[in-house]
């Protein structure tokens, strides 16, 4: 039977009251305040009997078990914009019926200023049915209180269809305002969520994103946030532990909201500024430097926790590392990682190296592999995990001056920084926003140094670890290198190894002895106290080494030749990898096939004059000389970023002969190379890693086959299989390189940018250029054009582009070592070893006496390979 009107008049009027004496406050999307009644009161108020009174005679066709369960805010809406003339509830069937439940709401309006327009179903599309449309889409905002967590999902409401309307209530309180700088377009807000909104009682952030100005870097947070919220998804453990907690996000009229986790103590920088928790004692200093050390395992996380992604920071600054305590009654710390608004997410890499498009973080704490000082100048690379690791070093190296220093001595660190970088270059890095920075565009400022050792001076224990810390962090975080710095995952072993005992605390280098991989004393603590790398074997003749009565060098040290010796150093090999009996063609090597040998014990030769620290099993060459070819370097590489060989002194001298210079590399890709181009990549990535610190604006790589150069501060990218080596390797096609055409325009350039600028700011950049260091990869296989008597060049033309490069040094009064041209040959065609051989010794008849170019095979010395052009010691071996 149908209730009387009347019955339904009251309930309807009851209802009214009810919402009024129950309405809560949120706010708008203009941040204004705005009521809602919580879905959960709804529930209380509407009773089966209250249902079937709404429903009348259609209840027989309707289940109100349904409407309670899913149509419950459906039904609030349609009662409270009922009335005399409208009588909307009875739409509640059509609802039902077409499956318009609570999760379709709200209904979208195409245009909702228009007092007629198209009624969305289940309304009907007459007068009566646009009216009731037109008072539902009116008011049903009060009843549709946001909920973070719908079907216990993540709130991503981003998309233009998922994105909230202007109206849409947001059940919050807002209690305080943390930030908002004038004019920055973003607001950040400490706010409390209600009960409707589904998150727990405790405060969160709303970071508030401008988003016409910083949608961009609101997208970069959300899906950072999304890919660590998935790492916690597929059971990787601790992530929690290391970044702020992510509670959604959606779009909002002309603002992008983020919801995250609030901090209470704030950021470090806050955590700075307070001075309320220096550590009094060496247990609080290990302490907090164990706790800032979970960080490193955050990072690990970010840079490679994910089989799929990958992340890259690049924005890591005391300000964006927040500061919680757990335990008020000890003295522990939980750092966090947040603000992700520059952060990169790419598909990981096979290799498991992280690389994003460098989004331009804050350029204090930025690493000097990044620096732009000439806006004019775009150095088209990615950005690195290792630049996050160089910036945690600088933040790290904040927090040992704190802790000694305190605030005071801190902003005293940051003011020498500032002085030291405004004196550099003219004031240019002050002028580029680098103020401040730890790195002078090269390497590291002798203020952080002096300050270390200001810190080593004092008499207290805290001071005594800092110090040491710090020496730490600069020798394995902020290593100029780029390549060279460990990973994350690589870093806190070490960190932590640091922390419980430092290697030598009185002196200012964690690595105060040489670090070999011979232990020659019979001191029995010597053999513990330094690590022993394993020896690998090598390639040596046994008939020789006997006949000899001699015993060979490591690679550690540059090899020599022994007096004892009768064999002259062109016959010995440069490397552990070659023989001294290896056969010889026209003056070059030739990759040798005999046996490996291995050793194990080195030893010592009586009445030698060879270093202690030789072994049975290496090559023996004149102390005169320092000889290595290719494939030692490329096997010195990783130890040296092990630490487990240094640096040859003959490769640091030659690293700063040559710094300043411009160092160009010309590849002939032509179809004759490609037999060769495996060794051509081996060479290049040796010559490159060892090239890539001298030149002040990064290598310059020319393809003979493009005009296109690139330019390469990275090598990461080189040499990978889907690298720049591999999308340029000898092709059908060019089947001889026009070597004489492709030099020509390249040394011309070359010769414009260093001798002629026209622009300011080309003059800055020739003023820095201390020379022109050119570097030929080829077989001599060119074109050869004929003179006008039929007769060919020496060197198929080669020599025309040498001699005009001669002749403007000479006008611009520039000495002969201004310029240096080096060929690195590979093969052995007759033509080819000719023409270099020619270019060796000949070409100073036609530059009137100037020799500015050696030949080397690529077999042959890599110390020959980079100074011989420019040392003419180096050039008569």
């Amino acid at each position: 039977m149908e209730p009387p009107a009347r019955d339904i008049w009251q309930l309807r009027r009851q209802f009214k009251d009810w919402v009024q004496h129950n309405l809560e406050r949120g706010i708008d999307g203009a941040g204004k305040e705005a009521h809602y009644i919580p879905p959960s009161k709804l529930k209380e108020f509407w009773t089966p009997d209250r249902i079937a009174m709404i429903l009348g005679p259609c209840n027989k066709d309707v289940d109100i078990s349904a409407i309670l369960n899913h149509f419950i805010q459906v039904t609030s809406i349609l009662a409270y914009i009922e009335d005399d003339n409208h009588h909307c509830t009875r739409y509640l069937e059509c609802f039902y019926k077409t499956d318009i439940d609570d999760n379709c709401l709200p209904l979208r309006a195409t245009n909702p200023g228009a007092n007629l327009r198209p009624a969305p179903a289940p309304f009907n599309d007459d007068h009566d049915g646009r009216q009731a449309w037109s008072c539902f889409w009116d008011h049903q905002w009060i009843f549709l209180p946001l909920h973070f967590k719908p079907n216990e999902a993540m709130l991503d409401r981003v998309h233009p269809l998922r994105a909230l309307h202007p109206r849409h209530i947001i059940p919050i309180t807002v209690e305080d305002e943390l930030s908002q700088r004038s004019g920055s377009g973003v607001r950040v807000l400490k706010v409390k969520p209600h009960t409707a909104s589904g998150l727990p009682p405790e405060s969160i952030v709303l970071k508030e994103y401008d988003k016409g100005r910083y949608y961009t870097e609101f997208n970069n947070e959300r899906h950072t946030y999304t890919a660590i919220r998935n790492l916690n998804r597929i059971s990787v453990t601790g992530v929690s532990e290391h970044f702020l907690h992510y509670h959604g996000c959606f779009i909002q009229g002309d603002k992008c909201v983020l919801l995250i986790e609030y901090t209470n103590q704030g950021t470090l920088l806050n955590f700075f500024k307070n001075n309320w928790y220096l550590p009094r004692t060496k247990e609080e200093a290990q302490n907090l430097w164990r706790d800032l050390a979970q960080l490193i395992k955050g990072l690990a996380l970010l840079h490679n926790g994910g089989k799929h992604i990958s992340a890259i920071h690049q924005d890591i600054k005391p300000a964006n590392i927040f500061v919680f305590k757990p335990d008020p009654d000890q003295y522990r710390f939980s750092f966090k990682l947040g603000d992700f608004g520059l952060c990169s997410v790419t598909p990981a890499a096979e290799n498991g190296n992280a690389t994003g498009d460098d989004n331009g973080g804050t350029r204090m704490y930025s690493a000097p592999e990044l620096s732009c000082i000439d806006q004019g100048i775009h150095m088209d690379e990615c950005v690195s995990w290792q630049a996050d690791i160089w910036s945690f070093g600088c933040v790290l190296l904040e927090c040992g001056v704190w802790m000694t220093l305190h605030e005071r001595g801190r902003i005293d660190f940051k003011n020498e920084r500032v002085k030291e970088v405004d004196r550099l270059r003219q004031g240019s890095l002050k002028n580029a926003g680098y103020a401040g920075a730890f790195h002078d565009g090269e390497k590291v400022l002798s203020s952080i140094k002096n300050k270390t050792e200001e810190i080593q001076r004092l008499e207290s224990a805290v001071a005594h670890l800092v110090g040491s810390m710090m020496n730490f962090i600069q020798k394995e975080m902020l290593r100029t290198d780029v390549v060279e710095r460990l990973n994350a995952q690589q870093l806190h072993a070490r960190f932590q190894d640091a922390i419980n005992g430092p290697l030598i605390p009185s002196s200012p280098s964690i690595y105060p002895m040489p670090i070999s991989p011979f232990i020659t004393s019979t001191d029995p603590t010597l053999e513990t106290a330094i690590p022993r790398v394993p020896q690998k074997s090598t390639t040596w003749n046994k008939d020789r080494i006997a006949n000899e009565g001699t015993t060979t060098r490591a690679f550690l040290q540059p090899a020599k030749l022994a007096q004892s010796s009768t064999f002259s150093s062109r016959e010995v090999s440069q490397s552990s990898g070659s023989s001294p009996n290896e056969p010889i063609v026209s003056g070059v090597w030739q990759p040798s096939t005999k046996p490996r040998a291995s050793f194990s014990k080195p030893s010592r030769v009586p009445g030698s004059r060879q270093s202690s620290l030789i072994g049975p099993g290496t090559d023996v060459v004149d102390e005169k000389e320092e000889l290595y070819d290719v494939k030692s370097v490329l096997e010195w590489i990783p130890k040296y970023k092990a630490h487990r060989a240094h640096m040859p002194g003959w490769l640091e001298q030659s690293r700063e002969q040559l710094s300043g210079r411009d160092q160009c590399l010309i590849f002939d890709n032509s179809e004759s190379m490609s037999p060769h181009w495996d060794d051509v990549k081996n060479t290049a990535n040796a010559l490159t890693y060892i090239l890539k610190t001298v030149d002040p604006d990064g290598l310059e790589i020319h393809m003979a086959s493009s005009r296109k150069p690139l330019k390469c501060k990275d090598r990461g990218a080189l040499f990978d299989r889907s690298g720049y080596f591999y999308q340029n390797q000898p092709r059908q096609g060019l089947k001889t390189c026009p070597m004489e055409t492709v030099l020509s325009d390249i040394l011309e350039a070359a010769m414009e940018k260093a001798l002629t600028p026209t622009s300011r700011l080309g003059r800055r950049i020739s003023r820095e250029i201390r020379g022109i260091s050119v570097y030929v990869f080829t077989n001599g296989i060119w074109e050869s054009p004929q003179r006008r008597d039929g007769s060919y060049e020496e060197a198929g033309g080669v020599e025309n582009a040498i001699k005009t490069a001669v002749n403007r040094l000479q006008r611009a009064n520039k000495m002969r070592t201004f310029l240096s041209i080096q060929f690195i040959s590979f093969g052995d065609d007759r033509e080819g070893l000719r023409r270099m051989r020619w270019l060796d010794d000949d070409i100073k008849a036609k530059t009137g006496g100037w020799d500015i170019v050696d030949t080397t095979h690529y077999t042959g010395s890599v110390k020959k390979m980079i100074i011989g052009a420019t040392s003419e010691a180096m050039d008569n071996k």
